[in-house]
């Protein structure tokens, strides 16, 4: 696998930069702070991504930060990582020759995110690199500016260690330790050695089950002893438990007995006011039938319900006129019937009578003159009385006549009282015809009746409760009454029935004796408990809690008796397989450092080991190995090198991954640097090699030998920078150019 493209977009001091790299050893050169270290830091931030986001913002103008790594895999296909550094966003695509996508991802993902997403990015990335791990990658494949060493001083041989074992959370050593200081928790025999001083947990439970046979055996005569005692307690606790349940029920039965009575009484109570309130609300509604009568009553009078004051008077007047033109009209009849029944003078019996007075006399007297006269006299007497009578009748009519004319006369001035009656009534609202007022004036005494009834009602209706509270009320008692017989039923006990007043103090009397027996009877369970207690204070030890606690020390015993077994023999596997590992693998490793080291020193250092906590040595002479601290810094490089490099190849196992050098050997000689720059070609047969470094030395070696050169000093001076640069050098020729014409003036 190799690097075949980075690009950089606003990333440290680039703001659009691509870097093309090929096969073999690729320098990367330029002075200081041209950007090798920024290059080489762009690989592991585009795989992992980076923790401090500040470091690599863009230096001039805001823009999105990104890397993007093209990778060439061992089977042709072509492999590009894009990460957008400040949201974390990843693509990844993997095409063929062809161009053919065979594998698309993208997601965000965090340097320290736990999401699915990062789980399927690092299988895809483990799948193409190797591995997965940052920690794995800055310790194999990524050496840093001036230090070839893995972590901070003294941390190489824990690092060696965790990355040999192909996990960096775990360290057998401390699983080891672990499971020694667990076994040793457990016993203080020790099958690898001199056993421990202090007892521990196994010997000390051991030592208890001792104590308990003894006390088994010591304790059997007190036990019997206890155990009677301990029946006898039970028996009165039993009936003292059956006493006290007695005197609780009855106390409740008589609690209830009470409480019903109180009931009793306040249902008496309440179906008192609840006949009260149905009476009242009967009378209540009775009133209200009755005033609607009334009023249905009152409207068939005529009249208003408010008689004005005068009406009454003007009823009555009406009444006295009516009555006075009856009279006068039976007066007027009267005389009308009088003086039609005078009728005319008797004329023609006068003429008639005096025709025959003077013919009979004329024919009794034959012509005689006393008889004529005698009948002459009859008749001047004759018309006389009738002449009296014709005076009389006219006197008689005339007096009627006059009496009519009066009468009539009171007539005329009575029908203009009563026409002045009826317009007052009509201007009062009210009908004027004669028939309405008889009937009004008849009707006024029911009428006055029928308002005094009325008003003798609502006043009763105002004294009495409204029926909508009265309602209220009735359902109010009604519902207290429904809850007061559902409370008469609750609690009730066995006996169904209620005590009677007279048996109380009866049923209360024998709670008393009761309750008596019962104190007995604890004063009886307190002597018992107390020579229990006496017992027991003579050494007595209850067995059952012995064989309880013996049972459950011999389940302890097994338990630790297996684990102590478990415990040793997982001691002797792992130890005999960290044995087997340090005598195969870590020796194997251990030659390929050797290896390495032997051709950078020309032979001076030939032989590398690992002590037991992984620490290299190296053999400085026959018979003296020397740990590398005491090395020279030159020395400490070339072995930390050949550790790198035998990491490198055990972790990325088949896969020829590419390694970054960013000036690592500041510290080496001329000599050790020829050998060291041999040991990378023959490397660079397998892996990549991307070196960065400002050191000329390394310069002329690529022209020489053909390296691929990146030179920085004009790639790093971009757009984004050129321009700002060339505008200051413009700016410094014209202040030069000023300074020159002032001092020509001068």
């Amino acid at each position: 696998m190799m690097i075949s493209r980075i690009e950089l977009r606003h990333f440290g001091r680039f703001v659009e930069a691509d870097f093309d790299f090929k096969a073999g050893i690729n320098l990367v050169t330029g002075p200081n702070e041209a950007g090798k270290s920024t290059i080489m830091a762009a690989i592991p931030a585009v795989l992992y991504g980076l923790r401090d986001k500040e470091r690599y913002r863009p230096w001039g103008r805001e823009g999105s930060c990104s890397v993007a790594l093209v990778l060439q895999t061992a089977k042709g296909t072509e492999v590009r990582i894009e990460r957008e550094i400040i949201s974390d966003r990843v693509t990844l695509t993997e095409t063929d020759r062809q161009g053919t996508v065979l594998l698309s991802f993208e997601g965000k993902i965090a340097p320290l995110g736990r999401s699915s997403e990062r789980a399927l990015y690092l299988e895809h990335l483990e799948r193409i690199t190797g591995h997965a791990d940052e920690e794995i990658f800055r310790a194999s494949l990524f050496f840093a500016q001036g230090s070839l060493e893995i972590d901070a001083p003294g941390e190489i041989a824990s690092r060696i260690k965790t990355l040999l074992s192909g996990c960096a959370e775990v360290d057998y050593d401390q699983v080891l330790e672990s499971l020694h200081e667990d076994y040793f928790a457990i016993t203080r025999e020790n099958p690898w050695g001199k056993d421990k001083a202090r007892e521990r947990e196994l010997e000390e439970l051991r030592s208890r089950l001792k104590e308990l046979e003894t006390l088994w055996t010591d304790g059997r005569s007190h036990f019997v002893e206890e155990e009677r005692l301990q029946q006898q307690i039970a028996a009165v606790r039993g009936e003292l438990t059956e006493k006290k349940g007695q005197l609780a029920e009855g106390k409740r039965y008589l609690e209830w007995v009470r409480r019903q009575w109180q009931l009793e009484e306040k249902e008496t109570s309440l179906q008192k006011d609840y006949s009260r309130v149905q009476k009242v609300a009967g009378k209540v509604e009775d009133l209200q039938e009755e005033l609607i009568d009334l009023q249905k009553n009152l409207t068939y009078t005529g009249l208003p319900v408010e008689i004005p004051e005068s009406l009454p008077q003007l009823l009555t007047g009406a009444e006295v006129i009516r009555k006075e033109l009856i009279t006068l009209q039976e007066e007027m009849t009267r005389l009308r019937r009088e003086r039609s029944l005078l009728g005319e003078a008797p004329w023609i019996p006068a003429v008639i009578l005096s025709v025959l007075v003077l013919v009979g006399f004329g024919l009794l007297g034959k012509g005689s003159t006393n008889f004529l006269a005698l009948g002459g006299i009859l008749t001047v007497f004759i018309w006389g009385f009738f002449i009296f009578r014709l005076m009389r009748l006219n006197a008689v009519r005339a007096a009627l006549g006059g009496q009519l004319d009066q009468v009539s006369q009171r007539r005329s001035e009575v029908l203009a009282s009563l026409a002045e009656i009826e317009e007052a009534v009509r201007c009062l609202g009210l009908p004027a015809s004669a028939v309405e007022m008889v009937k009004m004036e008849k009707s006024l005494d029911r009428h006055r009746s029928l308002v005094l009834r009325i008003k003798e009602i609502e006043s009763a209706l105002q004294v009495l409760d409204h029926p909508e509270s009265i309602s209220g009320e009735e359902k109010t008692l009604s519902r207290e009454m429904a809850v007061l017989a559902e409370r008469k039923e609750m609690g009730r006990p066995s006996r169904a029935e209620i005590l009677r007043p007279e048996d109380l103090p009866d049923a209360e009397s024998k709670l008393a004796r009761l309750e008596a027996d019962i104190t007995a009877t604890e004063e009886t369970l307190l002597e018992l408990t107390r020579r229990q207690a006496e017992v027991r204070g003579a050494g007595t030890i209850d067995p059952c809690r012995l064989d309880e606690e013996r049972v459950s020390l011999r389940e302890r015993e097994c338990f630790l008796l297996r684990r102590k077994e478990a415990l040793a023999l997982a001691y002797d596997l792992l130890r005999g397989a960290v044995d087997d590992f340090r005598h195969t693998y870590v020796d194997r490793f251990s030659g390929e450092i050797g290896h390495s080291l032997a051709f950078i020193t020309r032979n001076r250092y030939q032989a590398v080991r690992l002590d037991d906590n992984f620490n290299p040595q190296v053999q400085v002479r026959e018979d003296l190995w020397q740990s590398v601290e005491r090395l020279s810094r030159g020395a400490q490089d070339a072995v930390f090198f050949a550790v790198r490099l035998a990491l490198t190849r055990h972790l990325t196992r088949s896969r020829h991954l590419p390694l970054l050098l960013d000036d690592p050997f500041v510290h080496l000689d001329k000599v050790r640097l020829a050998e060291m720059l041999k040991l990378l070609e023959r490397v660079s047969q397998e892996h990549q090699l991307l070196l960065f470094s400002h050191s000329e030395t390394l310069l002329h070696r690529a022209e020489k030998s053909g390296w691929r050169i990146l030179p920085l000093m004009e790639f790093s001076v971009n757009r984004s920078l050129a321009a700002p640069q060339a505008k200051a050098k413009e700016k410094e020729r014209e202040k030069h150019a000023d300074d020159a014409n002032q001092l020509s003036l001068l």
